[in-house]
């Protein structure tokens, strides 16, 4: 294992960069520039060059920064530079790395080499050098890396395809696969992808049953119990369900699931529980929580018996309770989703006619709307309408903002119609009625329709769509997909990654959103601490480092570099290096 350092200059007078990449592109790197190059050997040696040539930036008022060139990162997703800027030196070591952070303005990311300004001032060995030095560059070399098998795909290479194109796509129901890869995998549209998969995120499947379609919809992840519970199609083909025949609601055990990812790097196929449940819960088909300690599901209903919201214990023997199953006397159509207003106990649910259309309900009664339900007076009311087929419904964490999705494209007849909505509206919430106001239209998805539908912390938007799960940047941009080649329904976040419910198979994505970026930067608050930067030997710095990796579990299940710097450092522990006379002064 070896990584190549490259200089070149971009034509800005503090253009001076570090190239960080494989050594496979190197050739790609010498086309872009490049002037010099340095290498840090499987030996982890810091050649003499290079080291100096670091040791001069500080006293020349220069610190060194990771940063990112968007017009490269656009050209080459591989390509992760770390530039040189002007700016004051660095100050004392007694300042912590989030000091210096905080100096700076920059984010302990952006500053993984700020070692090197340091590590002058500290009594160590080549060797103690070397080693931290290379785990901090490969992991400057994981931010935004592109995953295993991820593909990238420019959107200025497909503006224009011309006449002869041979892969026009006559329905929306068909992926839009340009590059052919096979299914699963990660299909960038932007470079801030990257930054949502992070480095060496995998896509495996956890669970299947070809014959069933045992996860469609509902998921809803308990964090005390380490369970996601879901439940099967209420009406497709492979769902076994009707007019005659509910749905099926299961669990699964993601302790178990994390356990057997750990001793396989192939899928998996955990057995999932089947839940008992009343007969006033029929029809499964949207869920949320946990919500009082309990799971709140939205039914369908099934035949003549009604559409409700119920609450179950997510223990056995779950009981069941049910807080509402009509609007003034109306039986509802067929509830779809529901989610609760983030800092209240308000309820708002979705109400299209699928139960209709897929034959296990009567014809629909009302308007296809959104509905607000307050457990605590009982007030049901409608606070937004237009739509073909209300569906997924979610939140911003600080509750001003809903998006709804419309899959009027799915339930029409005689059977798609491409005109119909595939469709997230966003909506502002009216801060005293909780009414919908100032529609449009956040998203449209280019295969099949946007389902269920989540937002992670950076308000990222991500829905089950025709070919997998799209995930749309604030702004509404599409900026990546999960690739299925499958309709997927619904998502679900939990501790260990991303569930996606795949109806015959249930997939996760393990993601590590900031690679050994984020690790490393607490191994630099470690080992650039006043105590153990001024006073320890080599052998005890190196021993400290290589257990905290350990303690924290870096090193099981890590990727390579992290794997190749975890058994050099404990080699040098077993050598018991000590300062001698390759000491850096």
């Amino acid at each position: 294992m070896s990584l190549d350092i490259a200089t070149f200059n971009d034509g800005d007078e503090t253009g001076l960069s570090l190239v960080i990449c494989a050594r496979s592109e190197l050739d790609a790197c010498r086309s872009i520039r490049s002037v010099e190059k340095y290498e840090c050997t499987a030996q982890l040696e810091v050649l003499g060059g290079f080291w100096g040539f670091v040791d001069e930036l500080p006293r020349k008022g220069m610190i060194p920064l990771l940063a990112c060139n968007n017009g490269l990162q656009r050209r080459y997703p591989w390509l992760r530079m770390a530039c040189f800027r002007k700016m004051p030196p660095l100050q004392a070591p007694e300042q912590s790395l989030a000091r210096q952070c905080q100096i700076l303005d920059c984010k302990p990311q952006r500053l993984l080499l700020i070692l090197c300004g340091v590590m002058r001032s500290s009594t160590m060995t080549k060797s103690a050098v070397g080693a931290i030095l290379a785990i901090a560059l490969a992991a400057a070399s994981s931010i935004r890396a592109s995953p295993p098998g991820a593909v990238y795909i420019d959107p200025l290479q497909y503006n224009v395809v011309g006449a002869n194109y041979t892969k026009w796509r006559n329905s929306s129901l068909i992926g839009f696969n340009p590059t052919n890869s096979a299914p699963p995998f990660i299909q960038a549209f932007d470079s801030s992808f990257l930054d949502v998969t992070g480095p060496s995120a995998t896509i495996r499947e956890i669970a299947s049953n070809p014959g069933f379609a045992f996860a469609h919809e509902a998921p809803i992840y308990v964090p005390d119990l380490n369970l996601v519970f879901f439940a099967s199609n209420d009406g497709g083909a492979l769902g076994y369900n009707g007019w005659y025949n509910n749905s099926v609601v299961s669990m699964i055990n993601m302790t178990e699931v994390d356990m057997a990812l750990t001793s396989t790097p192939g899928n998996v196929n955990i057995q999932v529980q089947t839940l008992n449940l009343s007969d006033n819960v029929q029809m499964v088909n949207g869920g949320t929580g946990p919500y009082k300690g309990d799971l709140l599901f939205v039914t369908s209903g099934r035949a003549l018996l009604p559409p409700s919201v119920v609450r179950v214990n997510p223990s056995p023997p779950y009981n069941t309770t049910v807080i509402l199953d009509n609007f003034l006397g109306r039986q509802f159509n067929s509830l779809n989703d529901i989610k609760i207003l983030p800092g209240t106990d308000i309820m708002f649910f979705t109400d299209p006619a699928f139960g209709w259309l897929n034959g296990f309900r009567p014809e629909p009664m009302l308007p296809s709307q959104v509905y607000r339900f307050d457990p605590s007076t009982g007030q049901v009311r409608v606070v937004a309408d237009r739509f073909v087929h209300p569906n997924g419904i979610a939140f911003t964490p600080n509750g001003k903002t809903a998006f709804v999705t419309d899959t009027g494209i799915l339930g029409s007849f005689p059977g798609t119609n491409q005109t119909f909505p595939a469709t997230i509206y966003q909506f502002d919430v009216d801060p005293t009625t909780q009414s919908f106001m100032n529609r449009r239209v956040f998203a449209y998805s280019d295969s099949g329709a946007p389902d269920g539908i989540q937002l992670d912390t950076k308000g990222n938007v991500y829905a089950g769509c025709g070919d997998g799960i799209h995930v749309w940047n604030v702004e509404g941009t599409l900026i990546g997909k999960f690739y299925l080649n499958s309709t997927t329904a619904e998502l679900m976040f939990t501790k260990s990654g991303l569930i996606i419910l795949d109806e015959t198979a249930m997939t996760m994505l393990q993601p590590n959103p900031d690679g050994l970026a984020q690790y490393l930067v607490c191994a630099l608050e470690w080992v650039i601490s006043a105590d153990k930067l001024r006073q320890c030997e080599t052998g005890s710095l190196l021993s400290g480092l290589y257990k905290w990796l350990e303690d924290h579990h870096r090193l099981k299940g890590a990727d390579e570099p992290m794997r190749f710097m975890g058994w050099h450092l404990r080699d040098a522990c077993e050598n018991e290096l000590t300062v001698g006379e390759d000491e850096i002064n």
